[in-house]
């Protein structure tokens, strides 16, 4: 990462051909790619004009260069003209990922902001899925420097959005080892009234697994065993650092990914985000690991569906004909990719329908869609809610169902009542 933060810090001195290089080579590196892109855009403004719109048509094909250019320009926000802020907020609502990043920046100078600005920004997170998770994330990371009205406040947020939640879970995580003995009793607590916040609890405690005692490793196994969404969580933020882990942690993961499938739904979940950037040898192990181990397919399957547009032809066409062969690498594609449904191109989304005539692709695909409903667009939610028949026999409106009873807590008041008067 720092050496990505490096070549951006000089970015608009390099000649053509070795930005060309840079460029590259974060395709190839995640690391690389997420620190090039925070300090690109910590200098985005004053970089020339084509320079920005070669930066901005980057984020648009390598998620995480989107991630760190967001959280960039998201954290010198407040200094960026009016008119560019605004460009911002319609590029966010197109890319998931560069929200996310916006949302991280805003979160880590959140309590500077008016309460105003604070107020919009949680409105944000409403129609935001990425905001949501980026802007709980770096409120999360920086909670130590929260007052004890606003750390009140973001907890009362957590408990109306679930991206939201899983961002602030995922933050504290992150920094779990460095909190007080009494906070951190009182977030294993938490994690038994909130799900998403357990998951982001969960990913964020893995990301930082090896820089732990052995004590906080077996403590965060053993909590685990008795929460399923901290598992996922916990298989989350394994999966993301999964290719730097020690031979003896891969083999404790391996161990205890046969023992507890929700562990192995997430291990896979953010191994499929970040295939891409494997080994061959690695990629290769893992397609093998799919015929194993059905949860570990779906995680999978989820990771590579959630960020399948920005997947080459090849690839895509690669993952298809794989998942065609295992029901629930399939699945997970699908909800992977329902997830992520509303920042899809108009082409992408009549493609997906037209794999609808798989059972386990259209039910996957449902429940993508109702587990994400809060955050799909208005149009898009009229089409779930006018073909909600629940007599009817239809692998898509199964999926769907199951989507929205999981996300439930967080769905519109006006929604929930709507779906108990279609039950009765």
């Amino acid at each position: 990462m720092g050496v990505g933060m490096g070549f951006a810090c000089n970015f608009s001195y390099l000649q053509q051909d070795l930005r060309t290089v840079v460029f590259n080579k974060s395709d190839n590196n995640s690391e690389f790619a997420h620190g090039l892109g925070i300090y690109v855009g910590f200098y985005f403004r004053s970089l020339p004009l084509d320079l920005q719109t070669a930066i901005l048509e980057k984020a648009e094909t390598n998620f995480v260069f989107a991630r760190g250019l967001g959280f960039g320009l998201g954290y010198t926000f407040a200094y960026l003209p009016e008119e560019f802020q605004r460009e911002l907020y319609v590029k966010a609502s197109k890319n998931v990922y560069l929200a996310d990043g916006i949302g991280q920046g805003l979160g880590f100078v959140f309590k500077h902001l008016s309460q105003q600005f604070k107020e919009q920004l949680y409105h944000l997170c409403n129609t935001n899925i990425g905001f949501g998770y980026g802007l709980g994330y770096g409120i999360g990371y920086c909670y130590k420097y929260l007052g004890q009205v606003l750390r009140e406040e973001v907890f009362q947020r957590a408990e109306e959005d679930g991206a939201f939640a899983y961002g602030l879970g995922y933050g504290l995580g992150r920094s779990y080892i460095f909190r007080p003995i009494e906070l951190q009793n009182q977030l294993l607590l938490r994690i038994e009234k909130n799900q998403e916040f357990a998951k982001g609890l969960g990913a964020g405690w893995g990301f930082n697994i090896v820089y732990q005692s052995d004590e906080l490793q077996h403590l965060a196994f053993r909590i685990a065993e008795n929460h399923p969404q901290f598992a996922v969580g916990l298989g989350m933020g394994l999966g993301r650092v999964f290719r730097y882990l020690p031979r003896e942690i891969k083999e404790h993961v391996y161990e205890k990914m046969k023992l507890n499938p929700q562990f192995a739904v997430g291990l896979g979940m953010y191994i499929g985000h970040v295939f891409i950037y494997l080994t061959n040898e690695l990629q290769e192990n893992i397609l093998e690991m799919v015929n194993i181990n059905s949860e570990f397919a779906e995680g999978l399957g989820y990771g590579l569906g959630y960020v399948f547009s920005l997947h080459a032809k090849e690839f895509q066409k690669q993952i298809l004909e794989i998942s065609e062969k295992n029901s629930r690498l399939m699945y997970g594609l699908a909800a992977g990719i329902g997830n992520n449904f509303e920042y899809l191109s108009p082409e992408f989304k009549t493609e997906f329908f037209k794999i609808g005539g798989n059972i386990m692709f259209a039910e996957g695909l449902g429940y993508g869609l109702g587990y994400s409903f809060k955050y799909q667009g208005k149009k898009e939610q009229e089409k779930i809610v006018n073909n909600l028949t629940f007599t009817e026999d239809s692998s898509f409106i199964h999926g769907v169902v199951v989507g929205l009873g999981n996300a439930y807590l967080y769905l519109p008041e006006y929604f929930q009542k709507e779906l108990f008067a279609r039950l009765a």
